[in-house]
């Protein structure tokens, strides 16, 4: 499945959502009160595998969840 993914234009727009999925995770100003710094790396923590997998050539640029927090 990934690999067909990382060659279509569909995993290339995958991987553009999980990595704003996962700046949106370590947003702070998004948690609610249950969320905590731990909660929010482990949820990043799974997106980078999930991008990993993927292995496009999009978002050279990966900004890492710690920097959010």
């Amino acid at each position: 499945m990934f690999n067909q993914l990382r060659k279509s234009d569909l995993g290339k727009s995958l991987v553009g959502y999980i990595e704003r999925l996962e700046g949106e995770i370590c947003d702070v100003r998004n948690w609610t009160e249950a969320d905590s710094p731990e909660s929010a790396r482990q949820a990043a923590k799974f997106l980078k595998e999930m991008r990993t997998y993927l292995k496009t050539s999009v978002g050279s640029d990966k900004a890492e969840p710690s920097e959010y927090i």
